[in-house]
């Protein structure tokens, strides 16, 4: 927490009224992340068209 408050240039203090412990800060970063850079995922078509039974 304190390398994270020392970037931000702020005090822990402030970090710890956000989130609770370093695990919940990692879990919302992580989320900002994920929201931010979304991965598109590619239309492979349908299970039904993929699957066939001979």
């Amino acid at each position: 927490m304190e390398s994270v408050a020392a970037r931000a240039r702020t005090g822990t203090a402030v970090l710890y009224r956000r989130w609770a412990n370093k695990d919940q800060m990692v879990l919302a970063a992580i989320a900002h992340y994920r929201n931010s850079h979304p991965v598109a995922v590619p239309d492979t078509g349908s299970l039904s068209s993929a699957s066939f039974v001979p």
